[in-house]
């Protein structure tokens, strides 16, 4: 699903109108309108977060949960700084660095590394290859052509901050998560801590972890097939054995 504020959903401009217990309501109106007992629910990056959101408020419509590098707790959001301020060029590293040991909140420091470190540098670290990320971004480029604007509405990174973005922490709720999890990987993913996403598969009742070796932040562009085959494989063995 595009979230509200994404894509082609409506795009409310009140930040109040966004958090991670919407965007779940939001997934249960839609499983609602298709009349759909229970679904195997992918969640990638933050979405993760919306995904646990959701798993755990309506746990008796989730078969599965597949959570694809994930935003699980505030040591993913500390390891992205710090792999930004590692990976950062030279001639920024110190003013990167300075910034992580301030005592800023760490919104704060997001936003003053966003603006220090360039959006095409900060992008090239989510791929093991960066030639796959001219994948993405055309699939990006040629969607912002067809809807005539950008494909996010400001709002909703504010609303998510504002409403708990840097405090989440799926491990509060893992025992709440009593269905099938995988946790899929990409082992060169600089957006979050692979040790805790392998952690959180350890703490939930019934989880699993794939690594993929050639895979950034975004395994379904850059190994797409072993990506579609890991969740098929997963879905198929642990969803038939609850029928």
């Amino acid at each position: 699903m595009d979230y509200r504020g994404t894509g082609r959903s409506d795009r409310p401009t009140d930040a109040q109108k966004y958090s991670f217990e919407i965007l779940a309501s939001d997934i249960e109106a839609i499983r609602n309108e298709l009349d759909i007992e229970k679904l195997s629910l992918f969640g990638h990056s933050n979405g993760a977060a919306t995904a646990v959101t959701y798993a755990r408020k309506y746990s008796e419509h989730v078969a599965s949960l597949i959570l694809c590098c994930p935003l699980l707790s505030p040591v993913d959001l500390e390891m992205n700084m710090i792999h930004k301020i590692a990976l950062s060029p030279s001639e920024v590293y110190e003013d990167a660095r300075t910034i992580y040991k301030s005592d800023q909140p760490m919104a704060s420091k997001f936003g003053s590394l966003l603006g220090l470190i360039n959006k095409e540098t900060r992008y090239s670290f989510q791929y093991y290859n960066t030639d796959n990320s001219l994948v993405l971004n055309k699939i990006q480029d040629d969607f912002k052509e067809e809807l005539g604007k950008d494909l996010m509405e400001p709002s909703l990174m504010k609303g998510l901050i504002s409403n708990g973005f840097f405090e989440f922490d799926a491990f509060k709720y893992a025992s709440e998560l009593s269905m099938p999890v995988l946790l899929l990987l990409g082992r060169y993913d600089s957006e979050i801590s692979l040790e805790n996403s392998m952690k959180f598969a350890l703490t939930v009742p019934d989880g699993y972890v794939n690594v993929l070796n050639e895979s950034g932040h975004h395994p379904y562009v850059e190994q797409t097939k072993e990506t579609v085959l890991e969740i098929n494989t997963f879905i198929n063995r642990k969803v038939d054995q609850l029928k």
